[in-house]
């Protein structure tokens, strides 16, 4: 399963992460968000401080969606994950079946 929606302007996160005078650029933004998708759900947008303060609304805004196409992505991998496994447990108990990658 791969999510239909796209992935977020890196340029104008890139822009917006420039006029507000933030040390990071998108990539480190993405890595930044990695520890947030692990952190509690409480810590809600407070992360957001982290990476400009103040916090202009379509930095605000890049940034969540930036943070939803990952958590989409992570959830996306999750279950490729979870496929795959499944598929080689499923050739482990008969192994005359082909595995789904030698198909």
């Amino acid at each position: 399963m791969r999510s239909k929606e796209s992935r977020p302007d890196r340029n104008e996160l890139a822009r917006l992460l420039n006029e507000a005078g933030s040390a990071y650029d998108p990539e480190g933004i993405e890595i930044l968000i990695e520890g947030v998708l692990a952190a509690p759900a409480e810590v809600g947008t407070s992360w957001h401080v982290l990476v400009a303060d103040p916090i202009t609304a379509g930095l605000a805004d890049q940034l969540e969606a930036t943070l939803g196409h990952l958590r989409r992505l992570t959830i996306d991998n999750a279950q490729l994950r979870h496929d795959l496994e499944a598929a080689r447990r499923i050739t482990r108990l008969d192994p005359g079946r082909e595995s789904p990658q030698r198909r």
